[in-house]
């Protein structure tokens, strides 16, 4: 499948507050495109917003944060 439909459903899973199963498919992404920051800016942003696990939260934010440093890819709104 393509990036964006693997997103999409990412991203169904978490409009639909099935928040473990969006993680889990932001992981699956990371194992086709792990350069890309988008992934753990998404997984952080979950577990910030709806989870309140804010340790994992900032791990994966930072991550991405690194990420998007090194490749020129910022995708933070």
């Amino acid at each position: 499948p393509s990036k964006k439909i693997l997103f999409d459903l990412a991203s169904i899973y978490k409009n639909s507050k099935k928040y473990d199963k969006a993680i889990k498919s932001f992981e699956k992404i990371a194992k086709i495109y792990p350069d890309n920051p988008e992934i753990y800016y998404g997984i952080g942003q979950i577990y910030y917003e709806y989870l309140n696990e804010y340790e994992k939260s900032l791990e994966n934010i930072c991550k991405s944060s690194f990420m998007a440093i090194k490749t020129g890819v910022f995708v933070y709104q």
